[in-house]
This record gives structure tokens, C-alpha cells and sequence, in this order.
């Protein structure tokens, strides 16, 4: 059975209202920052207490930073969320500026806040988020590595990959493929998928045409609840799954 501890489930419009009925807390990604540090409401339902209240940047610009953070707790305190994410991944200065003062506020008002790991630099309070996709070494290791520099300040968020890497390969990422084109290549190379227990993930291989050598990491129900498994065993303060990726694991 999944264990549901720190779990958090990520969620936008209609998927929402399904989200809600696991009385699972949810990260409602309901709320972006714009042109000029403009806020606009994406769609709020009307069950938001006790939830994580979602931001997304649609192009932040400088503009009224101090207005804009005012702006988001009034949307904060009258949701009664539980907690801010700020999705930001970009590290320009209009960005940094906004995470700052968001962090400084947060903290004076003991708000919970969230914040991808790639801003570590602007904020010294926010909780930091990693993603559970790793393409070598152990998520075990990395996780505790990042809770020894950050001490009681990691969260993580799963969110599925299947990537084909070029063997030798030359970067970290490889190339995005969907989950019908992984059917196709095993079925095409006769390919048997295995488990990485320090990666926790699967994992094929495969030579192409032009004997060139493939790997290809993927995430599906199996290693999405592993993934789970060991995070709850690791000092992370939250585990965000998306919504549907994880539906089917809530319904079992």
C-alpha cells in the first residue's frame, strides 16, 4: 500500500477537484506572476485550506515587488493555505528579486515556502525542492548530500522521465522520448527493461542501426512508488507527485 506520509499532490484546473477527493494535501498550481510582477488567478476551486498554494512564471518582469508579495499573501491568508511553491527555474534578476522578498515575508509570517534548488542562492529560509530524476549515482546518496549542505531544508518532487542517452553520453539529460516510443525501440531492439535500485528506475539498452549504444531511463507506477518508498525513509520535509501520473497508485 502507498504510504501517503509527506506526500503532496501537484495538481492544476479540473484535475483539482479529482485531486481532492484523496484527502491528500495538494499543491495547487492555480496562481501565475507575469509582465510587471502582475499576479493572475488560474483557476482557485473552492476547497484551498490547508493546500499549498502553486505559482508559476509566465515571464516575471521587474515591476513592484513589494506590492506583488503583498498581493500573494492576501491570496495566501485568504485561501488559508497551508504554504507558497514558488515554481520559478529561471535565475534572472526580476526572479531572484521576487523569491528574496518572498522568503523574507514567509519566514516573518511563518509560511511554509517552496523553492526549485536551482534558487538556492535568493532565498536563505525557503524549503528546497530536487527532482528525484537522477541519470547516475544513487538517490539515496544525493538526497542525504543535499540534506548535509541544507540542513532540514530539502523537499522532492517526482516527476516521471523516459529519456534515450547516446552512449558515451555527454550530457545529463539525453533526449526526451515518449513513453509509445519506449514500446516501440524494446520491442523493435527485443530490449528487457531492468531496475536501477540506486537510480530507482528502469533502465534498457539497445544498438541502433549505425551501432551506436542507447540508454534509456523511465519512470512508470513501479518505480514511482519506490521512489516514494525511500523518500520517506529520508529526511525530506515533502514529496510532490503530480496528478495523474500518481492517480492509479492513490486508487490501489
Amino acid at each position: 500500500m502507498l504510504s501517503t506520509n509527506g506526500l503532496v499532490i501537484v495538481c492544476a484546473g479540473k484535475d483539482t477537484l479529482k485531486a481532492s477527493t484523496y484527502n491528500i494535501q495538494l499543491l495547487q498550481l492555480c496562481i501565475s506572476v507575469g509582465k510587471g510582477m502582475s499576479l493572475n488567478r488560474l483557476y482557485i476551486p473552492a476547497k484551498t485550506k490547508g493546500d499549498i498554494l502553486g505559482l508559476s512564471d509566465i515571464g516575471i518582469t521587474d515591476g513592484e515587488t513589494n506590492f506583488c508579495v503583498k498581493s500573494i499573501l492576501h491570496e495566501v491568508k485568504r485561501g488559508e493555505f497551508a504554504g507558497i511553491f514558488a515554481d520559478f527555474e529561471r535565475k534572472d534578476k526580476a526572479v531572484c528579486s521576487l523569491l528574496s522578498e518572498l522568503d523574507e515575508m514567509t519566514n516573518k509570517e511563518n509560511i511554509p515556502f517552496y523553492v526549485p534548488v536551482c534558487n538556492e542562492r535568493a532565498v536563505k529560509y525557503a524549503t528546497l525542492v530536487t527532482q528525484s530524476a537522477l541519470s547516475g549515482g544513487s538517490l539515496e546518496e544525493y538526497i542525504l548530500g543535499l540534506d548535509k549542505k541544507y540542513k532540514d531544508r530539502i523537499a522532492v518532487s517526482i516527476r516521471p522521465i523516459c529519456t534515450d542517452f547516446i552512449l558515451p553520453s555527454e550530457n545529463s539529460e539525453g533526449t526526451p522520448i515518449s513513453h509509445r516510443e519506449k514500446q516501440e525501440k524494446m520491442q523493435k531492439y527485443n530490449a528487457g527493461a531492468f531496475f536501477s535500485r540506486e537510480l530507482c528506475a528502469k533502465y534498457f539498452t539497445y544498438m541502433d542501426e549505425s551501432d551506436q549504444g542507447h540508454f534509456v531511463l523511465f519512470d512508470d507506477l513501479g518505480t514511482i512508488s519506490a521512489k516514494i518508498e525511500i523518500l520517506n525513509n529520508l529526511p525530506v520535509k515533502k514529496i510532490f507527485a503530480l496528478y495523474p501520473d500518481i492517480e492509479k497508485l492513490l486508487r490501489d
